[in-house]
């Protein structure tokens, strides 16, 4: 089971250092969300980030610095997915760039599988690091069978230890996490390894 880790939308201190050793025990994908920083600020932040995890690492915001820092990950947010055209998506796809979005509506899901190579759907259960952003599915959710040519589905929203499975029972092939890290970011390694361990027995 895929484990991916959200960037905090805040400033954390250290958070360079932190993200190298979260790639160093085993992180396959950093998603840097930002959304209020400047492009200099999300720059700053990727160039902190040891050179041969470059390609684990993907941006929501700022895409044109993609080029310039060498990465090959794209993620576009649920408005901006309404408004890319075709033509750039496209063109991403003959570069080889790994594309990926967020989903609120699972009905938007027959429409984004084929563009992306994955999507976020959630909150699965209810978040940690939002107030009231409560979970859209119920204890007899079931996601129908993927095919291959389909976007995988990683569930996001409220992830821990303790509800991982539940969330690989719904059929969700990975799980991003956020809050369950850095609301104390002093313990974000620890909890890495434990959620780790949990998603290597899939």
């Amino acid at each position: 089971m895929d484990l991916i880790v959200l960037s905090s939308p805040e400033a954390i201190e250290k958070e360079a250092q932190i993200v190298n050793v979260l790639f160093e025990e085993g992180l396959s994908v950093f998603h840097c969300r930002k959304p209020q920083w400047s492009a200099d600020q999300v720059a700053e932040l990727i160039q902190g980030i040891a050179l041969p995890y470059r390609s684990q690492i993907t941006i929501h915001q700022h895409h044109k610095l993609a080029e310039e820092l060498g990465l090959q990950r794209l993620h576009y947010t649920e408005a901006n997915r309404k408004t890319v055209s075709q033509t750039e998506l496209s063109l991403h796809r003959q570069k080889d760039i790994t594309l990926s979005t967020s989903l609120h509506q699972l009905s938007d899901y027959n429409t984004t599988a084929q563009q992306f190579d994955y999507v976020f759907y959630g909150p699965v259960f209810n978040s940690i690091s939002k107030q009231g952003y409560t979970a859209v599915v119920s204890g007899d959710f079931q996601l129908p069978p993927r095919q291959s040519t389909q976007a995988k589905r990683i569930g996001l929203g409220g992830i821990d230890e303790t509800n991982i499975h539940q969330a690989a029972a719904y059929g969700f092939e990975g799980v991003a996490v956020l809050g369950t890290l850095w609301t104390q970011p002093q313990k974000a390694v620890q909890r890495f390894r434990s959620l780790k361990r949990i998603t290597d027995t899939y």
